[in-house]
C-alpha cells in the first residue's frame, strides 16, 4: 500500500464520465508525481499534486494506479492502486 511522505507517478486511471473530467482538470493524469501527505482512518487521502494538497476518498483512490517514483516498472503488475489494502 502507499505510505506517508512517498514519492508515486500515476500509472493509469479506471474512471469514467465526470469523475474522471474533474481528476484531469486537477492534473491528476498518467505521469503525474503525487506525494501521500496523509491518510485517515477511514482510508480517505490526502495527496500532493503539482503543489497543491487534495483530499481523495478511498472510492477514488482505489480507481488511480501508481508506482513508487523511484521503481522502474517493467511489468504491468508492477503497478498497483493508490489506496490498495495490504
Amino acid at each position: 500500500s502507499t505510505k506517508i511522505g512517498k514519492k508515486y507517478i500515476i500509472e493509469k486511471i479506471q474512471l469514467q464520465g465526470e469523475l474522471r473530467s474533474r481528476l484531469l482538470i486537477l492534473g491528476i493524469v498518467k505521469g503525474t508525481k503525487i506525494s501521500v501527505i496523509n491518510k485517515k482512518l477511514n482510508k480517505d487521502l490526502i495527496i500532493k499534486v503539482r503543489g497543491t494538497i487534495l483530499g481523495i476518498s478511498k472510492e477514488i483512490a482505489k480507481s488511480i494506479y501508481v508506482r513508487e517514483e523511484d521503481y522502474k516498472k517493467t511489468y504491468e503488475k508492477d503497478e498497483y492502486c493508490l489506496n490498495r489494502q495490504s
